[in-house]
């Protein structure tokens, strides 16, 4: 399973280096304190950037520039990160890495922090790879670190410090505010921006910046598709005994088939990729006759009758044209689950030659790309790598497909 997630990763990742991440706009502010107006390649950073490509028009030159010579930026009004020295511990989070201080172990770097909620008093947050690390600060005070580490307890458990918690609880004080939320907090963006949210509307600060506008963009992240599909369908068995060119080719076929899909929006890099799930069902039958390779009988007759239900699961990427448009790239590994699918071996006449052989299941992969508008129709080519599915012998089934879409929601 490993080998085949691996294969399809590296497969979108190809097809995403000719895929071109757009320009937004934006503005950086240098060292000096100059608000610099610009486009900056908006790539939805799961991990805090240390920099960042920019044009100055949309003619201009690409350009990069790095932390060293950028005080702040944002994108659209709904992306910001800020440049500031904090005391960041990068003590392990991983169960069998987890050393048995209970106190954070902190050094000074310098970083941009992701700004989530902006006001009275503001939350920040640090990501890179599985380390996540909240930072907050009241008006006119400095950032400081969220406290929440786990450690290895002497007797061999896993504890927590939840300073952060007693933190906030000292820090968010307001006529009206109801603090008994603050006991059972948890260390996660939705659960403390909650919180930063409910303050600031408390104290009647307004909020500047905050990830939950951003989130309100973000709401689809959930789609059920109807895809049926006209089906172009193949089928070879290579090393017959009982033919005398040891291959048969049972042809092409065009037949239809039908597919619900299951899709899922990652939360990073501005929605352009998904998982998707797409349980398919599939025909095809077919039968040819072949010179026989027995001198008692003339001619035999091969007839495949092969149903399954196919579950292709892998990654989508999307390529953005406007609002509501959009081309997209897929890749999967795909199993399926046959019914009693068979493969017979007859003469003319209809006796039976040999067994009748049972066709198994087996992965291959799956390649696609198409185009979705106003969010709810689609058309995608798709095409199939070669199937092995008959046990005693080598074989090759493939498919392409012109796959149609409705998203219901």
């Amino acid at each position: 399973m490993k080998k085949h997630l691996k294969f399809v990763l590296i497969s979108l990742l190809t097809l995403n280096s000719f895929a071109q991440i757009s320009f937004e706009k934006a503005y950086y502010i240098d060292n000096t304190g100059n608000k610099i107006e610009c486009l900056i390649k908006n790539k939805d950073w799961r991990n805090n950037p240390t920099e960042f490509e920019y044009k100055l028009t949309e003619q201009s030159e690409e350009k990069e520039i790095t932390i060293a010579s950028v005080q702040e930026f944002g994108i659209n009004n709904n992306l910001k990160y800020i440049r500031q020295q904090v005391e960041m511990d990068r003590s392990s989070d991983e169960v069998k890495h987890l050393d048995t201080r209970r106190t954070p172990l902190y050094k000074v770097e310098k970083v941009f922090l992701k700004v989530l909620v902006e006001g009275s008093a503001s939350l920040y947050k640090y990501t890179d790879g599985n380390l996540i690390q909240f930072f907050y600060a009241n008006i006119n005070s400095e950032i400081k670190p969220l406290v929440y580490k786990k450690f290895k307890t002497t007797s061999g458990y896993i504890g927590e410090n939840t300073q952060y918690r007693e933190q906030l609880a000292n820090t968010l004080i307001c006529d009206g505010y109801k603090q008994n939320k603050i006991k059972k907090l948890k260390y996660t963006s939705s659960d403390l921006i909650a919180v930063f949210t409910e303050y600031n509307n408390c104290k009647n600060g307004g909020i500047k910046n905050t990830e939950v506008n951003k989130s309100k963009q973000k709401k689809d992240v959930f789609n059920l598709t109807l895809r049926p599909r006209i089906n172009n369908q193949s089928f070879k068995i290579r090393n017959l005994n009982y033919i005398t060119d040891r291959e048969a080719n049972l042809g092409s076929k065009t037949t239809f088939g039908f597919g619900i899909e299951t899709e899922y929006i990652l939360p990073f890099n501005n929605n352009k990729w998904s998982v998707i799930f797409e349980p398919t069902y599939q025909y095809f039958n077919s039968e040819n006759t072949f010179n026989s390779n027995d001198p008692n009988r003339e001619k035999t007759v091969i007839n495949v009758d092969y149903t399954s239900i196919e579950l292709p699961l892998g990654l989508r990427y999307y390529i953005f044209l406007k609002d509501n448009s959009k081309f997209f790239l897929n890749a999967c590994f795909l199993n399926d689950i046959n019914f009693n699918s068979l493969i017979k071996f007859s003469e003319v006449d209809g006796t039976q030659v040999g067994y009748n052989e049972p066709l198994e299941n087996n992965l291959n992969y799956v390649f696609g790309a198409g185009y979705k508008f106003l969010n709810k129709f689609s058309v995608e080519l798709r095409y199939q790598t070669g199937r092995h599915i008959v046990y005693t012998t080598s074989s090759s089934y493939k498919t392409a497909a012109v796959i149609f879409g409705y998203t219901l929601f």
